[in-house]
């Protein structure tokens, strides 16, 4: 590459990197990520009903993912005793003199 490609590249992500950073320290200073009273008003203004619907959807969705995993390690299972097959089968039939 050509130097000025270089340079304008290094000139480019350190500008954006600035940039980035600046944006970050004024969110920062201005409580851009403080919204502890949006959540504070979101589990008080929330209905019993509504509640125990967010703990069921939880559970449900924790359930679905334990399903998930134990299909997935039983697949692996499955490929795992094939490979083994595979290799006994093969050694097998390698261990077979071929006839004349």
């Amino acid at each position: 590459m050509d130097n000025w490609v270089v340079v304008m590249m290094l000139s480019a992500s350190t500008l954006l990197g600035a940039l980035g950073l600046w944006a970050l320290l004024w969110g920062l200073k201005t409580g851009q990520f403080e919204d502890t009273k949006k959540f504070l008003d979101g589990a008080s203004l929330d209905s019993e009903e509504a509640l125990h619907d967010a703990i069921e959807m939880e559970n449900r969705k924790k359930d679905i993912l334990k399903k998930e995993k134990k299909r997935r390690q039983t697949i692996v299972i499955v490929h795992l005793i094939s490979a083994y097959l595979k290799v006994v089968i093969y050694s097998a039939t390698a261990s077979i003199p071929a006839s004349s």
